[in-house]
């Protein structure tokens, strides 16, 4: 009888040690969901390609076309455009565009300083806004690279702009960036010795500014 209660007893006392030993079941914690990056846009500038054979940085910059009796000239500097939108702040830039046109050939140059500013958009003053000036881009596009559509007083030009700087001490050099830019002129009031004040749009990637409120900068010239 004793040996049977015994051992009925080593029994029990097993079956709690193997209950001891299982393992105690662990509920996981999902992990913490990343946070939210800031969204960067894309920017506006896009590979450059090859320059045409013999076309070095700056190699037109002081050609124009002769207007003859049907071209026409149009001079204008723009408000400002994003050029890149980063995760804090923008890069921006306010382009000036001069285009001569004889009615087959046209050719146009671009000019655009560079700012980097800590606004959510672009200032009318870069400086008094306190941006970071950075560097000027320049760019020469001559037809067939750089159309040109007309009608009348009104002229829209457009192409992709390979950008070259103007280094202090050395030659121009192309940047390996290029823009896709519209420009569409008009003339904005009468004509005065031969030059009519002219108004128009810019759009450099996705974004597009008026031209500036100075009228003896913006100007279209007409033949005649």
């Amino acid at each position: 009888m004793l040996l049977l209660v015994a051992a009925i007893g080593v029994a029990l006392a097993g079956g709690g040690a193997v209950a001891a030993a299982r393992p105690a079941e662990v509920t996981a914690t999902p992990a913490p969901s990343a946070a939210p990056q800031p969204t960067v846009s894309s920017p506006a500038a896009q590979p450059a390609p090859a320059p045409a054979s013999g076309t070095g940085a700056a190699a037109l910059a002081f050609e124009s076309v002769p207007l003859g009796e049907d071209g026409l000239a149009a001079s204008v500097a723009f408000q400002g455009v994003v050029l890149e939108q980063r995760a804090v702040g923008l890069t921006v830039t306010y382009p000036s565009v001069s285009v001569t046109t004889d009615g087959s050939r046209s050719l146009a140059h671009v000019r655009l300083p560079t700012y980097n500013c800590l606004t959510a958009e672009p200032p009318a003053d870069p400086l008094a806004a306190g941006c970071a000036r950075s560097l000027t881009e320049y760019a020469d596009l001559a037809s067939p690279d750089l159309r040109v559509e007309r009608d009348g007083d009104r002229i829209e030009v457009a192409g992709l702009f390979p950008t070259y700087t103007r280094p202090n001490g050395s030659a121009p050099a192309y940047t390996g960036r290029a823009y896709e830019l519209t420009a569409a002129i008009a003339a904005d009031g009468p004509a005065q010795d031969g030059r009519t004040p002219a108004a128009g749009v810019v759009r450099i990637g996705l974004d597009s500014a008026p031209t500036t409120a100075d009228r003896g900068v913006n100007l279209l010239q007409l033949p005649g």
